[in-house]
């Protein structure tokens, strides 16, 4: 096919398969001629499978790029290059670090194999801290909860993902990448149940709420020039 057919089969604009073609992350065509380049069904399923690990998983274009290069790297390498985020402007102050050996002990206690440097263990200090801040520090519980479960999730994935077929990437990486937006979404879907049955309105109908409310407003007021 043609890269014109091979933009609109993929859904991804020729200007944007061209610059990964120059970013090597999209293999070469076959020259057919001096001015016309052919490409196949695995030109289609890479320019698919950077689309989905970008826009899906969230991975940077270098984190793809390494994932492509070497599909047996270890995915915390991937994933650590692409989900580094700004911290927030206060945190490293003495309550980041207090939140930050909080959340190191418990786990240790836990028996968690976790590295010291681990950009998780910021994340949620990042978060203990900045519910501090808002006067809601999580009780000890509740933390100690969350890392349970988190513990007990991961094991349920461990023994799924030796059922999952070796494919294009590691069944490791499609777990992190692709399971973890798919356990986040069926877990807002689950608390929209569960907030319905004690009485306040899930997401979808609060929305419905919102909507019908502007409706009987009329057309939002424009200013016109």
């Amino acid at each position: 096919m043609r890269i014109a057919e091979l933009s609109t089969r993929s859904g991804i604009p020729v200007a944007t398969i061209k610059f990964y073609r120059r970013e090597g992350l999209l293999p070469p065509g076959r020259h057919v001629s001096a001015n016309q380049v052919e490409y196949d069904t695995s030109h289609l399923h890479r320019l698919r499978l950077i689309r989905a690990l970008t826009e899906i998983g969230g991975l940077s274009l270098p984190s793809v790029r390494a994932l492509l290069d070497d599909p047996l790297c270890i995915p915390s390498d991937v994933l650590a290059a692409s989900t580094e985020r700004p911290r927030r402007a206060s945190a490293r102050d003495e309550r980041w670090r207090a939140a930050r050996d909080q959340i190191v002990q418990l786990l240790a206690v836990n028996g968690w194999r976790v590295g010291h440097e681990a950009l998780g263990l910021d994340a949620v200090a990042d978060v203990l801290s900045c519910l501090q801040d808002l006067d809601q520090a999580l009780p000890d519980d509740v933390l100690e909860g969350y890392v349970r479960l988190a513990r007990a999730i991961v094991a349920v994935e461990m023994r799924l993902v030796r059922g999952l077929p070796q494919g294009t990437i590691p069944p490791a990486v499609q777990v992190a990448v692709f399971h973890e937006k798919l356990l986040a979404a069926l877990r807002g879907l689950a608390r929209e149940d569960s907030w319905s049955g004690n009485g306040q309105p899930p997401v979808s109908k609060a929305r419905d709420m919102t909507h019908r409310r502007r409706s009987r407003a009329g057309p939002p007021f424009r200013i016109s020039r």
